[in-house]
């Protein structure tokens, strides 16, 4: 399976709807900036939490998680970063019961990270004991409370190829395979504080690793590849049409539409995962590598292959006809979407060339990393190299080390590849903060050497703040992360009073900031100061009646400070 493209809808949160209301705008907010120092978040990668697969989400607040699974697979850990803060806290540490490890391998993701909501983290993880699989969910407070799993996969123990979609409402939605019956299976979560649904079956057999996308308003797709004959696979998909939740949750599958197929086509066997699917507000995108000239890929055989892309216009709709990226006698591999919340999508993709490809006899190739994509309207982009990079055709793993996706506001976007500056290792994860002309030129940043066949992944918060974590192979290395400089405080929603103010009747102050690390409250009668009011609630007296009554919110980190007013309401 593709590794995860770290921007489900829940981390895609756009603050353009909000700019009329808003008081402070910094303008560090606009893009990401540029990445800081490398800083280790683990004890090195010879420590016992020095691991593998690191994952990252940031809530609107500004909290950040980066989690990941120690080499061994004995425990899994996890450190937050409070908003407005420049430090980590605490190593925090799960280790799993009755035999079990935390379980994975190029062909699925070890950790998911996801936003829950507006104030809780979702992880999900495989554990294995010998032949035997479970899926597990926890969701993590901000200040990072005890890991306490469920196993959403209930008794079953052959589980594997885990897939999790959130939007921004908090719907979370996980499939995954049974190895033994070849079966899609899936639980739901039908808000943040919901019962996890009974797993259900989506398809009884035939089934190659399935995922699924969350839209915006909580419908669903799931997709998965089943074979034909010899290399042709049908890329197929169900959907749940209806946002509402059944009345039990254990009917979650009952009354579904029928399984659609998307296409029918050639796969490049053996080299990468064939396909990948998106949401976009409430759309889905739908990606597939097939071949379009050549034969099965073997040492010096000639192929090509071209990235097909399905839309959906909604759940109920009916798959378009493929838009194809990349001419005919390339080799495009390993398409991975993602979508925002207001609409966006974007696709990453490979290209390779050497003695698996079209040009050269030699044990080496050349594995490039293209970007496309779509804004909320209009069409799909030319293709844009993000990194290129020299690999060994010996080390398939090289072939999975994939850097994130993740959206940030006003259109900002951080993606990345493979990169290597001279021979076939080591090699790097480089970001480019930008790569949509109408957003300014690429920018790229070398971010850290990584292990082959390892992940990384970034997140942006509202504020345009990013963070990038990788795995670094040397011996302080293990688990590191940049990130861009600490914007002020930046305003999500304007300081409002509650409610209307009476007499005698405390009335609140309420106000939504990413990365501010306190706050401090002023009430104002007819704009002029009231003496002593300084909490974030207020009870009007006699002086009071008949005035206006308003509420200021100053929020402060290192970085500086930012002000919001509230409008003027007159006391009753």
């Amino acid at each position: 399976m593709t590794p995860r493209v770290r921007t489900a809808a829940a981390a895609a949160i756009t603050v353009i709807s909000l700019i009329g209301s808003a008081v402070v705008l910094p303008a560090s907010a606009v893009a990401p900036g540029a990445l800081g120092a490398k800083r280790a978040v683990s004890n090195g990668s010879s420590a016992p939490d020095g691991g593998v697969a690191p994952a990252v989400a940031t809530l609107p607040s500004g909290a950040t998680v980066i989690a990941w699974s120690g080499a061994s697979g004995a425990a899994l850990y996890l450190r937050v970063r409070a908003p407005g803060s420049t430090t980590w806290g605490a190593l925090k540490h799960y280790v799993p019961s009755g035999g079990y490890q935390i379980s994975g391998d190029v062909y699925q993701t070890v950790v998911n990270l996801f936003p829950l909501g507006s104030s809780t983290f979702l992880l999900v993880w495989t554990e294995k004991n010998g032949s035997n699989y479970r899926v597990q969910a926890a969701r993590v407070a901000a200040a990072a409370a005890t890991i306490s799993p469920a196993v959403i996969s209930g008794s079953e123990t052959d589980s594997e190829a885990v897939w999790v979609s959130v939007n921004a409402a908090g719907r979370a939605v996980v499939v995954w395979r049974k190895s033994a019956t070849q079966a899609a299976r899936i639980a739901v979560l039908a808000n943040p504080t919901s019962a996890w649904s009974a797993a259900a079956t989506l398809a009884t057999s035939n089934v190659n690793f399935p995922q699924v996308a969350v839209a915006s308003n909580g419908t669903f797709c799931v997709q998965w590849t089943a074979p034909v004959s010899g290399a042709t696979i049908k890329l197929t998909a169900r959907c749940r049409t209806s946002a509402t939740p059944p009345t039990s949750p254990a009917t979650w599958v009952t009354g579904l539409p029928p399984a659609k197929v998307i296409a029918t086509a050639d796969i490049v066997v053996g080299i990468a995962t064939w396909s990948s699917i998106a949401a976009s507000g409430n759309s889905f995108t739908s990606a597939l590598s097939r071949r379009v000239s050549g034969t099965a890929p073997v040492a010096g055989a000639p192929f090509a292959s071209r990235i097909a892309l399905f839309s959906l216009p909604s759940a109920a709709g009916t798959w378009s006809s493929a838009h194809l990226v990349g001419p005919d006698a390339q080799m495009l591999l390993q398409p991975v979407l993602g979508g925002s919340a207001d609409g966006r999508a974007v696709l990453t993709y490979k290209r390779l060339e050497g003695s698996v490809g079209s040009t050269s006899s030699s044990n080496a190739a050349s594995f490039e990393t293209y970007v496309v994509d779509r804004g909320t309207t209009g069409s799909w982009s030319q293709p844009v190299l993000v990194a290129a990079a020299a690999i060994a055709v010996s080390s398939a793993t090289e072939l999975f080390i994939t850097a994130a996706v993740a959206f940030g506001p006003n259109g900002s976007l951080v993606v990345g590849g493979i990169q290597s500056s001279a021979g076939l290792a080591p090699m790097g994860i480089t970001f480019a903060s930008t790569v949509r002309p109408g957003w300014g030129l690429p920018v790229s940043q070398s971010v850290s050497w990584v292990l082959p066949g390892a992940y990384s992944a970034a997140a942006i918060a509202p504020s345009g703040r990013t963070t990038i974590a990788v795995v670094d192979i040397s011996p302080a290395g293990g688990i590191v992360e940049r990130t861009t400089a600490m914007p002020k405080p930046f305003l999500l929603s304007r300081a409002k009073l509650s409610k209307a103010p009476k007499k005698g009747v405390s009335v609140a102050c309420s106000s939504a900031w990413t990365d501010a690390a306190s706050r401090s409250f002023t009430w104002l009668r007819n704009g002029s100061v009231i003496g002593g009011a300084t909490s974030s609630t207020y009870k009007p007296t006699g002086a009071d009646q008949g005035k206006g009554l308003s509420c200021r919110v100053k929020a402060v980190n290192p970085t500086g400070s930012s002000i919001s007013g509230s409008l003027e309401r007159t006391v009753a």
